[in-house]
C-alpha cells in the first residue's frame, strides 16, 4: 500500500506478504512479517524496522485497507483463515 503514514507526508510503502498454500515441492514462503519504506519525496525509500516503524504484520495476508476513523488511522490487514489485524497509525 503506497500512502502517507507518517508526519512528514511523503508517500511511504507499507508491504505485508507470505503465501503458505504451494505446490507440494514447493515450501511455504512464510518468512515475513511486514515492511515499512519511509519515503523522502525524492523516489527513494529506506526500510524501517517494526521494532521502530510498529508495523509487524505476520501470517498470510491478503489484502490491506488503510481506514480513518473520527480520532485515528488505521490498517486493517485481513489474513487467509486468520482474524483481521488492526494496526494503528501514529
Amino acid at each position: 500500500m503506497v500512502g502517507a503514514y507518517d508526519q512528514d507526508h511523503a508517500l511511504d510503502i507499507l508491504i505485508a506478504e507470505n503465501l503458505f498454500s504451494s505446490e507440494v515441492e514447493t515450501p511455504r514462503n512464510d518468512g515475513g512479517y511486514g515492511l515499512f519504506l519511509k519515503g523522502n519525496n525524492k523516489g527513494d525509500f529506506h526500510a524501517i524496522p517494526a521494532s521502530e516503524s510498529g508495523f509487524y504484520v505476520p501470517g498470510e495476508v491478503k489484502d490491506m485497507q488503510a481506514i480513518k476513523t473520527k480520532n485515528a488511522m488505521y490498517i486493517i490487514a485481513a489474513k487467509n483463515n486468520d482474524s483481521l489485524q488492526f494496526i494503528k497509525i501514529n
